[in-house]
């Protein structure tokens, strides 16, 4: 009987074990923590709390030399806004082989970089391949990294986007600029308003982007903009027609810091 009794709670006690592995096992599984996705769309296991998808990357010769240009979005299913960190991309040749470095920056941010429940922003980049790889391939892969975090306290309090209309693309000497009225529709003033002109081609994909130079807009304030092409990275838009883009917009935002 005692030998009856001492077996049975053995085998009570690795049931019990079993039950308590796959419980940890199943808690931890999906959870990326803002890791690369694997296909063109995820969605993170924190609360579904935002979707990437739209993934695109194409490297091309410009004018100045060849250029990386990539872009995915981001939209916000969660139900509290989110700061978008920075990201990179990891560029492989057809080998497989990671050609970036890390002493270099193929760093790429998002616009605008705090969205709010059910909005999106794109995270975009177009850089010479030099400034990006060792040189020791071509780029036949290319997987964006990502950080996504909670708005680091006392520093965003604020975050306002303003209306823009009037928006017009229009294409110059080959340069591709946009115009447009933008009007604080708020009762706060704002010193740091920047408009960024998101490009699309027919498949949705964002392929370009202009930025307007940041000025101040009082409370019930219009007046006129134009958005040209970042010198942050480099000319590469140059490369872009205006019969490359199937539609556009505007995003004009400004982040007030305590």
């Amino acid at each position: 009987m005692k030998r009856l009794i001492a077996l049975l709670l053995v085998l009570l006690m690795m049931v019990t074990l079993c039950a308590c592995g796959r419980k940890a096992q199943s808690s931890d599984a999906g959870n990326n923590n803002g890791a690369s996705p694997a296909s063109n769309t995820t969605t993170s296991s924190k609360d579904e709390d935002y979707k990437i998808d739209q993934v695109f990357f194409r490297t091309f010769q410009g004018t100045d030399g060849e250029h990386f240009q990539g872009s995915f979005r981001v939209t916000n299913t969660g139900k509290t806004p989110l700061f978008l960190g920075a990201a990179f991309w990891e560029l492989k040749d057809s080998s497989g082989k990671t050609i970036t470095t890390s002493s270099q920056q193929p760093g790429t941010f998002a616009s605008p970089t705090v969205i709010d429940v059910g909005e999106t922003s794109w995270y975009y980049i177009n850089a010479l391949v030099e400034r990006m790889t060792d040189g020791s391939g071509d780029i036949a892969t290319a997987e964006p990294k990502y950080r996504i975090t909670d708005p680091p306290e006392n520093n965003i309090t604020f975050f306002k986007r303003y209306q823009v209309s009037e928006l017009r693309l229009e294409e110059n000497g080959g340069k591709l600029t946009a115009s447009g009225v933008v009007e604080n529709n708020t009762d706060e003033g704002s010193n740091y308003i920047l408009i960024y002109v998101n490009l699309y081609d027919k498949d949705g994909r964002l392929v370009g982007q202009l930025k307007s130079s940041a000025t101040p807009l009082l409370p019930g304030e219009k007046q006129s903009f134009v958005a040209e092409q970042d010198s942050t990275w480099s000319s590469g838009e140059l490369s872009l027609a205006l019969s490359d883009i199937a539609s556009y917009d505007a995003v004009a935002y400004y982040l007030k810091t305590a």
